[in-house]
């Protein structure tokens, strides 16, 4: 068996990175895991949903932070444009951090009437947050271009322990409110940037003479921040709209219980999905024509395969194991995290595939689902008349039927790829 497998890595690139970004990603997300416990009785669902709403404002400025243009360094011929790109998307960071810092000064008050003061304060340094985890990201499609899966692998997995290890050292010390978390989290954040920025000095390498300038790939490139950009803003705003209307709705409790059911019950599907997503937008964009209709096919059927089993256990575990791993005051979480499933079962299929949009140069359908995708959760909530749980079991519900829309439109636009003759990239 072991034979086997050293075969079917070495005469599979696809396999090998695959394994090689889950091998360092499965670390970060056992000791996780593990130390959630310790950090569910340190640390309450009020104190909890106050740092969610901070992570998902940040989380929606940092999706277009770099105005998307950090995916293209992946497209380039040359390493030097691909330098120059990088360039252009740090710069576009920093504007945008500093844009936020300006914005949650402005808009203080109306934060403190929604959300109230301590996350109104803390928002004020949502700019640190977005530079250090945006450019972090922008350096991995660098690595990524230089197929250095183990430098993403290991920057994702000292991030995710190191945020949740200062966390646990300033609650043993004490600091069990929202403060703790917080400076655990930038702390973590940091020390992640620090590493990769270390880690990638050959794309600070000067450029030669005849490299376009910034500008120049700017415009080659516009239609990442003209159309995929605010399909990447759309979809910030659907997932961590959920979590900002659930706070304001029902309460930081509420919050924070549905953010660490998510957290937890998402973990292995984001292990799995952020593994193939990486390699296999690496494939999408070197594919021949017709043969990415297969490639998509078999990568749905693949996802499916590997999810049905652990999902249907998840399903009548999770109220009973989740309030006795995490503590008592954690019971709802387990409710919610039993009602997640369809919606997560379908995500892992759908997830990896959606880069087929970009690859086909097809992203005004992607934006076009992606806007239906926010408008009809995010409608949902805004009226809902349901208690929390029965609210989000048609949340999910809803989701994975219109995830299941998106898989047909992935599979049809391979096979329009397919058919179409070659389009030269300059036109």
């Amino acid at each position: 068996m072991k034979e086997w497998l050293k075969r079917r890595v070495s005469g599979s690139p696809f396999l090998k990175h695959m394994l090689t970004l889950v091998s360092g990603t499965a670390a970060a997300q056992a000791v996780g895991l593990l130390l959630q416990p310790i950090l569910g009785r340190l640390y309450t669902p009020e104190v909890t949903g106050e740092l969610a709403v901070y992570m998902s404002v940040t989380a929606i400025v940092i999706s277009i932070a770099a105005l998307r243009y950090d995916m293209t360094i992946m497209l380039p011929d040359t390493d030097d444009e691909a330098r120059q790109l990088k360039r252009l998307s740090t710069r576009s960071i920093l504007v945008v951090a500093f844009i936020t810092t300006m914005a949650a000064m402005i808009a203080y008050p109306f934060i403190v009437d929604r959300y109230g003061v301590i996350s109104s304060r803390i928002l004020l340094v949502a700019g640190v947050s977005v530079f250090l985890v945006a450019d972090s990201a922008a350096i991995q499609y660098w690595l990524n271009r230089k197929l250095n899966y183990k430098a993403i692998a290991i920057n994702r997995a000292q991030q995710s322990i190191g945020i949740l290890v200062t966390q646990i050292g300033l609650g043993f010390a004490g600091v069990r409110s929202v403060l703790g978390l917080l400076i655990g989290m930038i702390v973590g954040q940091a020390a992640a940037w620090i590493t990769i920025f270390r880690k990638s000095a050959d794309v600070r390498e000067p450029v030669a003479p005849e490299t376009p300038s910034m500008k120049e790939l700017a415009f080659r490139y516009k239609k990442m921040p003209l159309l995929n950009g605010p399909n990447t803003l759309v979809d910030a705003v659907r997932f961590n709209g959920i979590i900002l209307l659930l706070t304001a709705t029902f309460g930081h409790a509420v919050g924070g219980e549905f953010f660490k059911a998510w957290a937890i019950t998402e973990a292995p599907v984001a292990l799995i999905n952020g593994a193939i997503a990486q390699v296999f937008f690496q494939q999408l964009a070197t594919v021949e024509r017709g043969k990415m209709a297969p490639l998509v096919v078999n990568a749905i059927k693949r996802a499916l395969l590997i999810g049905i089993l652990p999902f249907v256990a998840m399903y009548f575990v999770a109220p009973y194991i989740v309030p006795w791993y995490l503590g008592a005051q954690w019971v709802n979480s387990g409710y919610y995290a039993q009602a997640l499933v369809p919606w997560l079962y379908i995500q892992l299929a759908s997830s990896p595939i959606s880069y087929i949009f970009i690859v086909t140069e097809q992203q005004q359908r992607l934006l076009g689902f992606a806007i239906g995708y926010a408008v009809v959760p995010l409608a949902f909530l805004w009226t809902t008349p349901y208690p929390p749980l029965l609210t989000v079991r048609i949340l999910a519900v809803l989701m994975a039927s219109m995830l299941l829309i998106m898989i047909t439109m992935s599979v049809y636009s391979a096979k329009e790829y397919d058919r179409k003759e070659p389009v030269d990239d300059a036109t």
